[in-house]
């Protein structure tokens, strides 16, 4: 339970849930004078025993789970700040920013960036085996850039972005839960019969498995062909002589797009005209979600 904004001041508050839950638990601990965005506190026991972490994540009056794998993501938060305070420049993900950022403009400093945060931190590398072959996913890596990305965007789309210059184009869409749900609902991608059971039947579907690893890889694919398909249009438009405005177009930005759908579709604020409804999400624990 938090207020519905930082600027909120008539005392009011409101059940946040999901994604949201964890920036308003974030922006109460901050409200009630706890660091937590500081890596020098929360790396320490002594002072950030495993206590205060799980009284700032406790579920709302009403709530009947708790959040899930919260041990490992204890262990994980210090993990990031001991490395944060210890191996970074500056002692603060903003030096990594800083550091990406001043490479020569030739690299791609947006690839630098994600590789750095792969290489400091173990617990992004999101990573599995399948058929043989080592398949990567980093989600968690790529969305952490592409929300500072969106953060920070100039307002003059003009102004070199301050933080990732080189843009996010190269990125994937990031694939978790519910960009593949929303992706089957509207028919750009297709499952077996073998896939629709296990959804339906709400399985449990471990992570790294094959069934796990295919609904993600093919909704990177997917997303990408709908960003070829659209930049297609928008040069035929080009061609045609046709004044209408164009945007750049990337997977960052279709994902977005689809996450506020799913979300807006599961709340009942808006149909997107199937006759279904979605299928269930695949039902998967993992802290590279």
């Amino acid at each position: 339970m938090w207020k519905e904004s930082w600027e909120d001041t008539g005392g009011k508050v409101k059940k946040w849930e999901g994604y949201w839950s964890l920036l308003a638990s974030i922006n109460k601990a901050i409200e009630s004078g706890i660091p937590i965005t500081d890596p020098s506190f929360y790396a320490s026991e002594i002072a950030c025993p495993d206590s205060i972490i799980e009284s700032i994540f406790e579920p709302a009056d009403g709530c009947i789970e708790t959040i899930p794998l919260l041990k490992e993501r204890i262990r994980i938060l210090r993990e990031v700040g001991r490395t944060l305070v210890e191996k970074v420049p500056g002692h603060s993900f903003m030096g990594l920013l800083q550091e990406a950022a001043s490479q020569p403009s030739g690299q791609n400093r947006t690839l630098r960036l994600l590789n750095d945060i792969l290489d400091y931190f173990p617990s992004f590398r999101d990573e599995s085996i399948y058929k043989g072959r080592n398949v990567v996913f980093w989600k968690r890596a790529q969305i952490l850039i592409a929300e500072i990305w969106a953060a920070f965007y100039p307002l003059d789309s003009s102004e070199k972005h301050p933080l990732v210059p080189d843009s996010v184009d190269c990125l994937t869409m990031f694939a978790d839960y519910r960009v593949p749900q929303m992706l089957q609902h509207l028919g750009t991608t297709i499952y077996s019969d073998n896939v629709i059971e296990t959804l339906k039947g709400g399985k449990y579907l471990e992570y790294g498995s094959d069934m796990e690893c295919s609904i993600r890889a093919s909704s990177i694919v997917a997303v990408q062909q709908l960003r070829e398909k659209m930049v297609w249009k928008q040069e035929q438009l080009h061609h045609t002589g046709s004044t209408e405005q164009t945007f750049p177009i990337n997977s960052v930005l279709i994902d977005f797009l689809l996450w506020d759908l799913a979300k807006l579709v599961e709340s009942g604020q808006h149909s997107t005209g199937r006759v279904s409804i979605p299928l269930p999400c695949h039902r998967t624990r993992s802290t590279y979600y």
